[in-house]
């Protein structure tokens, strides 16, 4: 089957486009059921239906609770139907004529247990006959569900989004500074991978550079015989404090990160505009975003931590973690006075 089969289907909802939820739910839900997901196209019928949504500007919120719903209720079925039936589905079709199916589903249900329903939602082969093998095999319904409901939640964005933008984009027109400001970025996110990269391969046991350095140090330190020294820990901190030192001085004795504030502010302002889509979204996005940086969460996320490592007896590890905390709460609360 090809996209213009289904051209009828998407000419009809676009005409009732209040079924497009029920669709969307209907396709999850076969894409899900056993076997059933392997004859009809589910990948194909639901990014057409989700570029339809997003073209004529549906919620997407009830968009990926309909797949999500689907996912689940596919799944579920499955998993009674191999509750119920248990080993007498080998000798149904199609498990009788192909039996390899159900031994693939239960070679790798067994080699990763509960995680298989989770891990199997998105792996073509064995995606139809997980569900019904961890129902055979006698997993228990409230883990099947747990895990069940934690894969849908990723499966129906991952599935759905895409064709939801795809169909949003046709009515975007992008700010003129976009793809500079989305090359600068990428650009930038490369730099600075490939950097710690490359700090990771030549600073760490058994580079020559570290190997240079321990032959210097060895003859200062001959007490220890695994004698180790610290550079990729001296090299974080040495870089961590020069950018520290530079960005201040960029803050404080210069206009240009204020030119890149407002370029930024611009850019955004122009991507609320074009779409109540982008506009939602990204608002939600950066202000979780933005929310992770706030001093009452990092207070609660930093004594969670260090209870953590205290239950797990790292304690020289979390005295290092109460020193480096405290020691930036010091730095971030001091009035600069340059």
């Amino acid at each position: 089957m090809t996209e213009s089969d289904f051209q009828p289907l998407i000419a009809w909802l676009e005409l009732n486009p209040n079924w497009v939820f029920v669709a969307v739910l209907l396709i999850a839900f076969i894409e899900s059921l056993a076997l059933a997901g392997v004859i009809v196209p589910g990948v194909l019928l639901l990014f057409l239906v989700s570029a339809l949504a997003g073209h004529i500007n549906l919620p997407i919120e009830w968009l990926l609770l309909s797949g999500f719903l689907g996912a689940i209720l596919g799944d579920g079925i499955s998993f009674f139907l191999g509750h119920y039936f248990k080993d007498s589905l080998r000798n149904i079709w199609p498990f009788s004529r192909y039996p390899k199916t159900l031994q693939s589903g239960e070679r790798f249900f067994h080699k990763h247990g509960g995680k298989s329903v989770m891990l199997g939602r998105f792996i073509g082969p064995i995606r139809p006959v997980i569900p019904i093998v961890a129902g055979m095999l006698g997993m228990s319904q409230t883990r099947f569900t747990v895990f069940n409901a934690l894969s849908a939640t990723i499966w129906a964005p991952f599935y759905i989004l895409p064709g939801y933008l795809t169909g949003s984009a046709v009515h975007l027109v992008l700010p003129s500074n976009f793809y500079p400001a989305l090359f600068s970025l990428i650009a930038a996110l490369l730099i600075i991978t490939l950097s710690f990269r490359y700090a990771s391969l030549n600073l760490q046991h058994g580079s020559r550079i570290y190997a240079a350095l321990l032959r210097n140090n060895k003859s200062q330190n001959t007490s220890s015989k695994d004698y180790e020294f610290p550079l990729a820990s001296l090299s974080l901190f040495i870089g961590s404090s020069l950018f520290f030192i530079i960005w201040s001085f960029l803050v404080l004795r210069t206009g240009l990160l204020s030119q890149l504030d407002a370029s930024v502010l611009q850019l955004g302002a122009e991507l609320r505009n074009i779409s109540t889509f982008v506009s939602d979204i990204s608002s939600r996005i950066f202000i979780h975003l933005t929310l992770l940086g706030d001093e009452k969460f990092l207070y609660a996320s930093f004594i969670t931590l260090i209870a953590l490592m205290l239950y797990l007896r790292q304690f020289r590890a979390s005295t290092l973690l109460v020193i480096s905390g405290l020691s930036t709460a010091a730095i971030t609360h001091t009035k600069s006075s340059i």
